[in-house]
């Protein structure tokens, strides 16, 4: 069997480069338009002064707050998403799955540890992703309402804060689920990354 070409091998890092390259060259086409004064520009701050608002705020420890709050959100959106997505996932568990595990002698725990949880874990990581998603998305709605207008570049240092910890989170809950998952022939990551 011959090796796979070095195009074929580079795929999967150039293909995890390409939204990380793509947002790169939006903050910087953000940058040059708010230097060349584009009307579209004027309304919003520059990359370079939100940066520099994000780091007076982190200094003055204005940012960790909002930092703190945003992550024992997620942790509790993440949570009830498993217990939710983990209840769905045991109620709508494969019964003939259930039924060879109890021909096979499996009852009580060993029938919960062996069998009916790992069917329910598809879901349980599906459940803690979709609740994820939605309370960023929740967060940054509230907090563009709670700013308000005129707040100048500091509004957005919390939006962008809040936008890296939900790519951070999915990422998280993707890994999980490729680790965990492995045994699963139904699990098949696609190039979005959803499961």
């Amino acid at each position: 069997m011959a090796a796979a070409s070095p195009s074929r091998r580079h795929r999967p890092v150039r293909r995890a480069l390409v939204p990380w390259v793509a947002a790169a060259g939006l903050l910087a086409l953000w940058q040059l338009a708010s230097l060349a004064g584009w009307p579209l520009a004027r309304d919003l701050p520059a990359p370079s002064a939100v940066l520099s608002a994000a780091v007076s705020a982190a200094g003055s420890g204005e940012l960790w707050a909002p930092l703190r709050v945003g992550l024992w959100g997620a942790a509790a959106a993440a949570l009830l998403g498993a217990v939710l997505g983990g209840w769905r996932g045991v109620r709508t568990g494969d019964r003939k799955l259930i039924e060879m595990g109890r021909s096979v002698g499996l009852a009580g725990w060993p029938l919960w540890r062996d069998v009916i949880l790992p069917g329910a874990l598809p879901t349980v990581l599906s459940g803690a992703r979709l609740a994820l998603a939605l309370f960023w998305v929740l967060r940054v709605t509230v907090d563009i309402a709670a700013t308000g207008s005129g707040s100048g570049h500091a509004a957005f240092v919390p939006i962008l804060l809040y936008a890296l910890l939900a790519l951070a989170t999915d990422a998280l809950v993707r890994v999980l689920a490729r680790r965990a998952l492995r045994w699963d022939a139904a699990f098949v990551p696609d190039r979005a990354g959803a499961y």
